[in-house]
């Protein structure tokens, strides 16, 4: 095998939660009659969500507090990561053929860990990751930087040229092939950067887990 560990992020990457993201932070706009126009939805996309509550709070005029806005934000969150949020076609089947082929599995996600153990357990993802890293364990650096999955890699106990990421949003991805990851794209056209853009800082690049070309599995 190419590496002894895989690191993946949860939303658009696992779970198929990239879409609801952006849209419970595009209604906090909508619900108080601020338009939202394209090009304001793909500008939060992009953000992170301490970012985009910041932008939410000062670039419009809702009447929040960054920490007001993230609340109402994390409000909706919690009802869909409750309810209507599933898996990535494949998700659970892929995970549960790396951990019989002896791979250790890691979450490295920009989301708080009060946020997602509810998704995790109704999901059933708590029983195959075998360790999770958040932003917040890592100073709170984003995904822009590297921190969380090099975190992970530590972890695991493993090198990052031995280790290979996840994750369906450019900037992470070309973070974590900086730091000398091997990196999967995942195919979301809810995420940030389109797929031309993100396939350059990838070695390999799906449309879901399913469909993992051979070369995937070789030494």
């Amino acid at each position: 095998m190419k590496f002894d560990c895989a690191i993946f992020d949860l939303d658009g990457t696992l779970i198929d939660s990239q879409k609801m993201w952006t849209r419970v932070k595009t209604e906090v706009l909508t619900s108080r009659g601020i338009p939202c126009t394209a090009e304001d939805e793909r500008y939060l996309k992009s953000m992170e969500l301490p970012d985009s509550s910041k932008a939410l709070s000062r670039e419009w005029p809702t009447g929040l507090t960054p920490q007001q806005a993230m609340d109402e934000v994390l409000r909706s969150v919690a009802y869909h990561y409750g309810n209507t949020v599933d898996l990535k076609k494949g998700a659970m089947e892929f995970l549960q053929e790396l951990h019989r082929r002896g791979i250790t599995c890691c979450l490295g996600t920009a989301s708080n860990l009060e946020w997602i153990q509810p998704v995790l357990a109704r999901l059933g993802l708590d029983k195959e990751l075998d360790l999770i890293v958040t932003c917040e364990m890592v100073g709170g650096k984003s995904k822009h930087f590297p921190d969380c999955f090099l975190e992970a890699a530590r972890r695991a106990g493993v090198e990052p040229g031995r280790a290979v990421v996840f994750d369906d949003a450019g900037y992470a991805l070309r973070a974590a092939k900086g730091a000398g990851f091997l990196t999967t794209g995942i195919n979301e056209p809810a995420s940030d950067g389109t797929a031309q853009e993100v396939a350059p800082f990838c070695n390999w690049f799906i449309d879901d887990f399913t469909c993992l070309p051979a070369d995937f599995w070789q030494d």
